[in-house]
């Protein structure tokens, strides 16, 4: 998503945090996330655990920089 969500989230943590607007809508947040999952493009209600859970899951998809992981075999001491 090429960190599109992460600023979302993180524009979203600053309104929050600063304080200057009795209401904060998170509506960049919702539009970004979804984009990438079907279910939270439309207006319909969903269940808070399962936004959350692709949240960061996609959040961490997005901010991670590895691209191929090396295999590291476990001793058995």
């Amino acid at each position: 998503m090429s960190g599109r969500l992460a600023n979302s989230y993180g524009c979203l943590l600053v309104d929050l945090w600063q304080g200057k607007a009795d209401q904060v809508v998170p509506y960049d947040l919702k539009k970004a996330l979804g984009t990438k999952v079907q279910r939270f493009a439309g207006t319909n209600q969903q269940d808070s655990a399962e936004f959350v859970n692709y949240l960061l899951d996609i959040i961490h998809e997005d901010l991670n920089r590895v691209q191929k992981k090396p295999y590291i075999e476990m001793s058995e001491e």
